[in-house]
């Protein structure tokens, strides 16, 4: 796997290119109405020096909405589609303080790994299509390039108003989501050359912290196998239960004989409550 150590971004504004992404809010406007069907349309490339097929699969792997979905957005993933292909559905919450926003968009148009394109069936939006395609260069690298069309709900009007926060909006986003791509693709090659490992098979207890479901999305869009440990009953073959407060059978030993590492992150948020002799013992 080749490191993406470089990228060019093209956008209605211009050509930015350097060692890393910035976002870009300043300036020309990032998105314009499509002349064809007067909907808003947004435009960004990245030239990367991984490959198309490195690319694209990394896009296609299990984890990968999660670790494009930038941290400030409060956005959580409800489903994801695995596999990702025509007719499956994802599904994310988005959080405006205490307004929370459901969207339901199904993908069409896959072709692994080269494109695939989202489509709202229920959202926000009264219309949004994000088309996804990683392609070759003719240098061996590769671009990813997306293109959205929406339309706010509200007609013109709404046009007006959303415009300039939707300009910086999604310009910071897809400088952070293709940064995101590059780096992930950089950290995985590095690994694979250094330990000459491929795939793992990798445990992961407190899988459902902020660091845990990070952590496990990474591990998964580098092509390794998860599995997390859950207190609950398991919902499907990724989940398998354990009790950390059960010291003599809180762990199956045949849960674990399957695996090549095990990642310990569960433990007592110091912010659940006052630290009593119980919760210290605990």
């Amino acid at each position: 796997m080749k490191l993406c150590n470089s990228f060019e971004i093209t956008t209605v504004s211009g050509t930015t290119r350097g060692s890393f992404a910035r976002p870009i809010t300043s300036g020309a406007p990032m998105f314009a109405p499509h002349p064809m069907t007067g909907l808003c349309s947004f435009h960004r490339s990245s030239r990367c020096s991984a490959s198309a097929q490195e690319l694209g699969e990394w896009h296609f792997q299990s984890g990968a909405i999660q670790r494009l979905l930038p941290p400030w957005m409060g956005v959580s993933v409800e489903r994801e589609a695995n596999p990702l292909e025509d007719g499956a559905r994802a599904e994310i919450t988005i959080r405006f303080g205490l307004l929370a926003l459901r969207m339901t968009a199904r993908h069409s148009e896959v072709v692994r790994p080269r494109q695939f394109v989202d489509t709202q069936e229920r959202g926000p939006f009264a219309s949004w299509r994000h088309t996804h395609r990683f392609l070759p260069s003719k240098d061996g690298g590769s671009s990813i390039e997306d293109s959205i069309r929406f339309d706010p709900k509200g007609g013109m009007f709404a046009r007006l108003l959303i415009e300039p926060f939707m300009q910086r909006s999604l310009a910071r986003q897809f400088a952070f989501r293709h940064v995101r791509v590059r780096e992930d693709l950089r950290r995985h090659a590095e690994f694979n050359a250094r330990f000459g490992v491929q795939a793992l098979r990798i445990g992961v207890t407190g899988a459902s912290g902020v660091v845990g479901t990070q952590l496990c999305a990474f591990l998964s869009t580098g092509g390794h196998s998860v599995v997390r440990f859950t207190r609950s009953a398991p919902r499907n073959s990724s989940e398998r239960q354990w009790n950390p407060l059960d010291a003599e059978h809180g762990v199956d030993a045949k849960s674990i004989e399957d695996l090549d590492v095990i990642i310990h992150l569960a433990g007592e948020s110091i912010a659940a409550g006052r630290w009593t002799p119980a919760r210290k013992r605990r």
